[in-house]
């Protein structure tokens, strides 16, 4: 099950894993808009919205892994040891938001946004 709860302007989900237990999220943006922070070392997620393909692109060259969720926090894919040009494919996908989370070797967790739209 999932549990959302919204405090201090601050949304907070729980996802659940098998092998490694509970995790706790918190997305401070809480609008459906689709634009990313453009700092030198966030990485970028295009096109957004996402038609067949959702590409990331990572600032550096580290490894990373990178997990896809559903706007309800289901998981939907877990690629570990990506490289910094990575192509997720999203053709099967239905039209909605979805979220990606992208660890890179030092363990920083960058969570993004994406809309999938035919």
């Amino acid at each position: 099950y999932t549990t959302f709860i919204v405090y201090n302007n601050s949304l907070y989900f729980q996802a659940s894993y098998t092998s490694a237990g509970i995790e706790l999220w918190k997305f401070t943006d809480l609008s459906l808009s689709t634009s990313e922070l453009s700092l030198a070392i966030q990485p970028k997620i295009y096109p957004n919205p996402a038609k067949d393909v959702l590409n990331v692109k990572y600032p550096t060259n580290q490894v990373y892994d990178i997990r896809v969720y559903t706007s309800l926090g289901k998981m939907l894919a877990n690629y570990e040891k990506a490289n910094d040009n990575f192509q997720f494919p999203v053709e099967q996908l239905p039209n909605g938001l979805y979220f990606i989370s992208i660890k890179d070797e030092t363990g920083k967790t960058t969570n993004l946004k994406f809309v999938k739209n035919d």
